[in-house]
């Protein structure tokens, strides 16, 4: 199963030790095959919500137990939701998005052009 990932599990960051430690694979970085997602800024992480951009995220083959230790990272079905988004190849994708959208936008973006891609960092 492939699971799109765009705050804290991404390479660099604290929670992408969940991915290395339960033999998460890698796969590229990338963003979603149409532009209907958005960024919202929760302190210290962010949260994705159906939008009109491009977010950028890193794109992992993972196993059973890693959804589940997701799933609890996560606090889904609570706090975030799970669900299946189509990743540029194209390919379907599992992601999280935030339950709760009333946060501020992130308004930072990777480039300046009519296709504007959001990026968290």
């Amino acid at each position: 199963m492939f699971i799109f990932v765009y705050g804290t599990l991404k390479k660099g960051y604290g929670n992408n030790a969940l991915l290395q430690e339960t033999g998460a694979i890698f796969i590229e970085t990338t963003i979603p095959a149409k532009p209907l997602f958005d960024l919202v800024n929760l302190g210290h992480f962010p949260g994705l919500i159906p939008g009109f951009f491009y977010v950028q995220g890193e794109l992992y083959d993972v196993s059973g137990e890693t959804i589940q230790r997701l799933d609890w990272l996560e606090g889904h079905p609570d706090f975030y939701y799970r669900q299946t988004i189509i990743i540029q190849g194209p390919l379907e994708a599992e992601t999280y998005f935030i339950k709760n959208p009333h946060y501020p936008l992130i308004e930072k973006f990777t480039s300046h052009d009519q296709n504007k891609v959001k990026v968290w960092n």
